[in-house]
């Protein structure tokens, strides 16, 4: 593993949470032209903006997990902290669960006070709207921690992780179903913190990087054109069961190889870089609240007010761009002068 002083700034985090920030932000503005969400008023059809969602998405998320794995190797393995799993679970519960309980009571008197109670309620406990990652980064923290200190070969693990991804398709509430997928992500941040000379070699080799980023183009391209097209009637109980086994393989691979192919290259150009600009430090560190605040400002401006009319599809989601980007900074910085920064942390 490579020497690292204990206070020196992974710089390829640094760099890649404002990116991943940011991919977030794009995809919940072109969200509506994906077919996830309720269109808007005057909505109509949009293929291009429904690429930029589908690209927006189709590894963000996991490289957001395998920074945060990446981060919690190196204070397991650089800065040597010691957790024992009851610890890490109070640590985790304050990080992760409290913000996600805080603001999805919040969300859910915006946006869900049409349901029953009780959906509502079991909506906020799972993470409700996009606060749905919280729990299940939690869960990630907890497994990838047991995964750790346990004294399971690296093969087995790895057929472990992989078989994980198979069981998230099983529906268990408190998005524990989710965190099985992003497991993997998760525990492939610790092993590349683990093992500082694989991602020197890995992204010092540019054949490994044109094959990561073919076979990412190649295996996204090819769902995002095959798959939608695809219809399984629910009585064909076996057949449905294999095409989502399929289908989460299929996403598996383009999120795995997108992933390894921006971590990489960023790990490459940060290995002679000692400091990035503190421009990118600041916007680091207010990554988190962004994520937070973002969809709210996001689902304000396009159910709660006229803008979607006012404007006119084409330019909605650019507009939801520009406004919610500054507006979730704002949002965070207020939170940090009310003394309420653990929460946006």
């Amino acid at each position: 593993m490579e020497n690292s002083h204990v206070d020196k700034r992974l710089l390829e985090v640094e760099f890649l949470r404002p990116v991943a920030i940011l991919l977030v932000v794009v995809l919940h503005s072109f969200t509506i032209y994906w077919g996830k969400w309720e269109p808007p008023q005057g909505y109509i059809d949009i293929d291009a903006y429904r690429w930029i969602a589908a690209a927006s998405f189709s590894f963000t998320m996991e490289l957001f997990v395998l920074l945060s794995g990446y981060v919690f190797g190196y204070q397991l393995l650089v800065q040597r902290r010691v957790y024992t799993l009851s610890s890490l679970i109070n640590n985790k519960l304050k990080r992760l669960i409290l913000p996600s309980l805080v603001f999805g009571i919040i969300y859910a008197l915006l946006f869900y006070m049409h349901m029953p109670s009780y959906k509502m309620v079991y909506s906020v406990m799972n993470g409700a709207g996009h606060l749905w990652f919280l729990p299940m980064l939690f869960w990630c923290f907890i497994l990838g921690f047991l995964l750790f200190n346990s004294r399971i070969k690296d093969t087995h693990k790895l057929l472990a992780l992989l078989a994980s991804v198979a069981l998230s398709i099983i529906h268990l509430p408190l998005r524990l179903d989710k965190a099985l997928y992003y497991l993997f992500f998760f525990y492939a941040g610790i092993f590349l913190m683990q093992r500082q000379d694989i991602c020197r070699k890995l992204s010092g080799s540019n054949v490994f990087l044109f094959f990561i980023a073919a076979l990412y183009l190649l295996s996204f391209v090819s769902y995002e054109m095959v798959v939608p097209s695809i219809e399984i009637p629910d009585d064909a109980f076996f057949i449905k069961t294999a095409y989502k086994l399929l289908r989460s393989y299929w996403i598996f691979t383009y999120s795995l190889s997108g992933t390894l192919f921006v971590f990489l290259l960023t790990f490459r150009l940060m290995q002679n870089r000692t400091a990035v600009p503190s421009l990118i430090v600041y916007c680091s560190s207010m990554s988190f609240g962004v994520y937070v605040f973002h969809q709210f400002v996001i689902e304000i401006l396009y159910y709660k007010t006229a803008l979607p009319v006012v404007i006119g599809p084409r330019l909605l989601p650019w507009a939801g761009l520009i406004v919610t980007l500054p507006v979730s900074l704002l949002a965070v910085l207020l939170f940090r002068r009310l003394k309420l920064k653990h929460i946006v942390l």
